[in-house]
């Protein structure tokens, strides 16, 4: 929005973060003085991309008009399409359509029509096709279910053509769990007493289970929301470990909540839990299992979900080794393996690890990275020789010693314990969003030609600018197809009448066969 006044001749401008909502304006900081060319201004108005402003004044009765490029440009999805379709019968390929774009500080996404813009289409070549439709009753929707395999289909909340392809670009968002790379802190922490070392969540999220280094004990917090911590409380339960380890690095469950298992000394200790999930009723089982020829320093452990195999991380040989359980969770059937994956490479300081329960990804904390999250797949199931690095997240605005981790069951939550100092456990989210009515130049690219297009006369090109800001208006020729394959086709024929050819990048040669009077059209 801009407002003009009289007093300083200045032209202010404003941010609405609802559209037209003036009740939502601030004030950008920005203005723009015409006192040089005019004095007591009256009027102000832009041309329809903002690139041009117009200024009115009582001073000297004239209008006045200035280069505004840099002034305006709304965020969001802006589409814009042919009005005249396409012949595309003599096509071999539709990127030629898209061989040159810019899309300024945004993104540019397309759509196709073969039926005179009563459907448009947007096509993965891998996944399938999936439309923006007019019904029979003329209500533009678009389909909104996240994958290519069903349809829910929805009214564009203003039923025009160009604002339902604007709706569709986000409207089928498909949301995933286990992403590092789009993570993002909740502002959402708890505060524990001790000097943290672990943390576990009951898998309905409605527990969460915690372990320090100075009283040794176990504390069970309920989530009245299931994994927020915003409303965890302690529960009154706990359970001390001390007469079996002074220290507890880690701390596990039994997928059923009967078992209980902790590191600590160099091995791991086992406890049943006579209700499940309620740790004041622990008791030891007289059962442990030793790790400390493999690591001196083990930091952390973590059980296959059937219960067979155990893994442990150390900080001294910065590895993880398996071990077999002949008797699933129990840790006096266990030997190790000999099966061990060296993670110094990326992580120097392994202190805690969550594997998800397909045991095809893997998390670790660490606290020399400083302090990241790293991500880890797995490209056979709960085989730890086929580790890989996939990403990390840096965690050391919030934690100054990452010593725990946990994740909700689809992980799209991802929990971190600090150790040092605050003592809390700090929340965020890690999903990434996917959007497959979005169709990038390299989907339109990949389309094979006429598998996904009826090639023929009526092939219309809609173009969607994604503006990320308003300070740059995108640009895009996508849109240039105007072409007429039948005229460039017709009269003399190539490799008969005449040969075409490129004798250098800047230039290209016609030359006649035949004695025709032989005729260019260019269009």
């Amino acid at each position: 929005m801009f407002i003009g006044g009289r007093v300083n001749d200045n032209i202010n401008q404003y941010s609405l973060s609802t559209a037209f909502s003036v009740s939502t304006a601030s004030y950008d900081s920005i203005s723009f003085n015409i006192s040089s060319q005019e004095g007591g201004l009256s009027g102000c108005v832009f041309n329809s991309d903002g690139s041009k402003m117009y200024v009115s004044g009582g001073g000297s009765d004239s209008v006045h008009e200035y280069s505004s490029s840099g002034l305006i440009g709304a965020t969001g999805y802006h589409p814009v399409h042919t009005t005249s379709s396409t012949d595309t019968t003599y096509w071999t390929d539709i990127n030629s359509m898209t061989a040159d774009q810019n899309a300024g500080d945004g993104e540019v996404y397309y759509a196709i029509s073969t039926d005179d813009r009563t459907t448009w289409t947007v096509i993965d070549n891998t996944d399938g096709e999936r439309d923006i439709v007019r019904n029979n009753a003329g209500t533009w929707q678009y389909n909104s279910n996240g994958t290519y395999a069903s349809e829910t289909w929805v009214n564009g909340a203003t039923n025009t053509e160009l604002a339902t392809l604007a709706e569709a670009m986000e409207g089928a968002a498909s949301v995933t769990g286990y992403s590092l790379s789009t993570a993002s802190y909740d502002s959402v922490s708890l505060a524990v007493s001790d000097n943290l070392t672990s943390i576990f969540f009951k898998p309905d999220g409605t527990k969460m289970y915690a372990i320090g280094s100075t009283n040794d004990t176990v504390y069970e917090y309920g989530l009245s929301s299931a994994f927020d911590l915003s409303t965890a409380t302690l529960n009154g339960n706990t359970f001390s470990v001390s007469a079996q380890s002074g220290f507890v690095p880690s701390l596990v469950f039994k997928s059923d909540g009967t078992k209980m298992y902790a590191l600590g000394g160099g091995s791991v200790f086992q406890y049943s839990l006579s209700t499940a999930w309620d740790v004041s009723t622990a008791s030891y089982d007289s059962k442990s299992l030793s790790v400390s020829s493999q690591d001196s320093n083990s930091s952390g452990i973590w059980f296959k979900s059937d219960g067979t195999e155990m893994y442990m991380c150390g900080f001294t040989n910065d590895s993880i080794f398996q071990y077999n359980l002949s008797t699933p969770w129990d840790v006096s059937s266990g030997s190790y393996a000999s099966i061990s994956f060296d993670m110094s490479a990326t992580s120097t300081q392994p202190r805690n690890m969550y594997f998800d329960s397909t045991g095809t990804i893997l998390f670790l904390a660490d606290t020399a990275n400083p302090d990241k999250v790293f991500k880890f797949v797995l490209s056979t199931a709960w085989d730890i020789t086929t580790i890989s690095f996939s990403s990390s997240l840096d965690v050391s605005a919030q934690a100054a010693k990452a010593v725990g981790i946990s994740l909700n069951a689809d992980g799209t939550k991802m929990y971190v314990a600090d150790s040092e100092n605050t003592n809390t456990v700090y929340q965020y989210s890690t999903t990434t969003a996917t959007y497959p009515n979005q169709m990038d130049k390299t989907q339109l690219d990949a389309v094979t030609d006429p598998n996904h297009i009826a090639l023929g006369d009526d092939l219309d090109l809609a173009i969607i600018f994604n503006m990320t800001s308003g300070s740059t208006v995108p640009s895009s020729d996508g849109v240039a197809i105007n072409y007429d394959a039948n005229v460039l086709n017709k009269g003399a024929v190539l490799g008969t009448d005449y040969d075409f050819d490129a004798p250098a990048q800047d230039s290209v040669r016609i030359t006649a066969l035949a004695g025709n009077n032989l005729k260019v059209r260019v269009v």
